[in-house]
């Protein structure tokens, strides 16, 4: 997924599936359940069932990430 320049992907939760975000390039600023992080290329994160997250590029660079849902 690529997130053009001051975009993001806006709060929602995913009820019985996970999700990892890796960051394949950029900077990605994350929401993960209430708590703000900064991610770079090479970094991952994993969401639980029922967790709240965003993602977000504050940047004046594209920043693409790949996002794997698991379901159960």
């Amino acid at each position: 997924v690529t997130v053009p320049p001051h975009c993001s992907i806006g709060a929602h939760t995913h009820d019985g599936e996970e999700e990892v975000y890796y960051i394949a390039k950029g900077t990605a600023t994350v929401d993960d359940n209430g708590e703000q992080k900064t991610l770079y290329q090479g970094d991952a994160m994993h969401t639980g069932n029922g967790a709240c997250h965003a993602i977000a590029n504050n940047t004046d660079q594209d920043m693409v990430f790949i996002a794997l849902v698991v379901v159960y």
